[in-house]
């Protein structure tokens, strides 16, 4: 799969306006981004399915945290 192979490069600096200050791959790839929010994708290993998790300080910075995490995942 294509963004697997792009997650795992590491070659995103930004997603969206958020700056990317730290990549975790323990349990997927959780972006730790500026203005206190994350993103998170990790895939099924039994099933054709990307979840997106993320958290942030408002509820405005997490609707641009979703944003940016599904045009990540869709390309």
């Amino acid at each position: 799969m294509k963004l697997i192979k792009k997650l795992k490069d590491g070659k995103f600096k930004k997603i969206g306006n958020f700056e990317i200050k730290e990549v975790i791959t323990k349990d997927g790839f959780k972006y730790m981004l500026d203005k206190n929010a994350w993103v998170m994708t990790r895939f099924s290993g039994t099933e054709p399915v990307v979840r997106l998790y993320a958290e942030a300080k408002s509820r405005k910075i997490l609707t641009e945290a979703i944003k940016e995490g599904e045009r990540l995942i869709l390309g």
